[in-house]
């Protein structure tokens, strides 16, 4: 075998594995460690694959399509941006119908690696779930789109009347009050099939689409505002633009920050609200539906998704030489926020998520804190400890743009506890470390016991739990939660 030929097919066995041993690479192409090594190097230097502890990531893109081509420069940075707060939107379990669009496959490059059940239209996104063992993929057929890789028509239209997703991701070419519109009519009777088949839509588009109707002729409306279409035929719809995002529906109970808001006939168009004051609206209303009370210390309940903290040693390992955390979002307590960096993570088991958040500020140690079934996903056994408490915890891979860490311990399941502050913990009569109960009356009614009690100055009350117990509890439909003393 040519060594170029070798160094195709080594490639070609990363990019479909995403992550591949040493001994894997070796056993497949019958030559030695040693020259595994040196393409390996030469395929670092091109760009394609990133050798970390243990084995190697697949680096290069996916197959191009001019689609993807001619439109990757434009608004990229805002694409990401929007991608990142979309997967926030997305549950690990869910179903997922995903489009063709550039932005939706953005989103679709940040899902891989999670356990997802991912049913798609599109080629491009498709490969890039073909070699996930994490997640269960489905790929729709039909006349596909040469330009996109996008299957559209009559067939692909009876296939998705077919099933049944949670949400559906879309891309569209404009949004106006009278709907969203898209590029061709087989592509628009497509996209309404999927907004039909899903509980949720969520559509991704940056703000040059706003307003945007019919910049050519062919653009056609695609809904919620299309004609002869009444509302009952389209489910919720949430709007992902960065990091400001309303889901609109009636008789839902969700209250997030507003771009948008639907009518009983069309789309309006609101005017945005500054960041702080919709936060205090939120928790106004969400305080009056949970039976906040005069006099009674104001509880918030805050569902903690899989993060990482990192010392400023780590960050500049991950990020580059001086570089400090951006500020994305304020978090509850004063002084903290999720940043805008994120890392990938990857386990034992060669399995990796792909965006993790960074909250900071930066800390004495670095930590990841994850929840159970992110361990199973992973293969990492996650001990319960409290916050700070690593020793002796399992390590993990964090890959950053600028370099990797082989983390040797730190990965935890973070315990379930309460901050308070002095006045807080007078009021129910506890001390730092000691134990309360939280009790959630929602369809699932529970309660969660051992909490452990954080007391500390200028700390506001606040619950965290996370993402399986929140969702075990349907904390987001809850009608009351109380914090009961152990």
């Amino acid at each position: 075998m040519l060594v170029e030929e070798r160094r195709n097919r080594l490639l070609e066995l990363v990019r479909q594995r995403r992550f591949a041993s040493l001994p894997e690479l070796v056993e497949a192409l019958q030559v030695s460690e040693s020259t595994i090594r040196r393409d390996l190097e030469q395929l670092e230097e091109q760009g394609t694959a990133k050798r970390i502890h243990g084995g190697v990531l697949y680096a290069g893109g996916s197959p191009k399509l001019p689609h993807f081509e001619s439109r990757q420069p434009a608004r990229w940075e805002q694409k990401q941006a929007i991608a990142r707060r979309t997967v926030e939107l997305i549950d690990d379990g869910d179903t997922v119908l995903l489009d063709g669009g550039s932005t939706t496959f953005e989103v679709a490059r940040l899902l891989v690696g999670r356990p997802l059940h991912v049913v798609t239209t599109s080629l491009p996104v498709a490969n890039l779930f073909a070699a996930d063992s994490g997640s269960d993929l489905v790929v729709i057929g039909g006349n596909i789109c040469p330009r996109s890789g996008v299957a559209q028509g009559p067939v692909a239209e009876k296939m998705i009347s077919e099933l049944r997703v949670g949400k559906t991701v879309l891309s569209v070419a404009g949004i106006t009050e009278e709907g969203f519109f898209n590029n061709n009519l087989l592509l628009v009777e497509t996209e309404r099939a999927m907004m039909r088949a899903a509980d949720q839509v969520i559509v991704v588009a940056d703000s040059s689409k706003f307003g945007r109707q019919s910049p050519r002729s062919s653009l056609r409306p695609l809904g919620p505002g299309y004609p002869g279409r009444g509302q009952r035929d389209f489910p919720p719809v949430a709007f992902a633009d960065g990091f400001a995002t309303e889901v609109a529906g009636r008789g839902r109970r969700r209250v997030k920050s507003a771009v948008f808001q639907r009518t009983d006939e069309k789309m309006s168009i609101v005017r945005p609200v500054d960041r702080s004051a919709v936060e205090r609206i939120v928790r106004e209303i969400v305080l009056k539906q949970l039976g906040g009370a005069p006099g009674k210390p104001e509880l918030v309940v805050s569902i903690s998704a899989r993060h990482v903290h990192v010392t400023d040693e780590d960050c500049e390992r991950l990020f580059g030489p001086g570089h400090k955390l951006t500020p994305a979002k304020e978090l509850y307590q004063e002084g903290y926020f999720a940043a805008e960096e994120t890392v990938m993570l990857v386990g034992p088991r060669r399995r990796m998520l792909p965006s993790v958040r960074i909250l900071g500020p930066t800390r004495s140690a670095t930590q990841v804190e994850l929840a159970f079934t992110d361990g199973i996903s992973l293969g990492i056994d996650l001990p319960v400890r409290q916050s700070g408490d690593i020793q002796d915890t399992p390590g993990c891979t964090l890959i950053g743009p600028a370099g990797s860490i082989d983390l040797k311990q730190g990965v935890i399941r973070a315990e379930r506890h309460v901050h308070m502050g002095p006045a807080d913990a007078e009021f129910y009569r506890v001390k730092d470390g000691q134990r309360m109960s939280l009790r959630v009356n929602s369809s699932c009614a529970t309660v969660f016991e051992s909490l452990l009690v954080r007391v500390g100055k200028g700390i506001k009350l606040e619950v965290h739990l996370d993402t399986d117990e929140g969702n075990a509890a349907d904390l987001e439909h809850a009608q009351s939660v109380e914090l009961l003393k152990a």
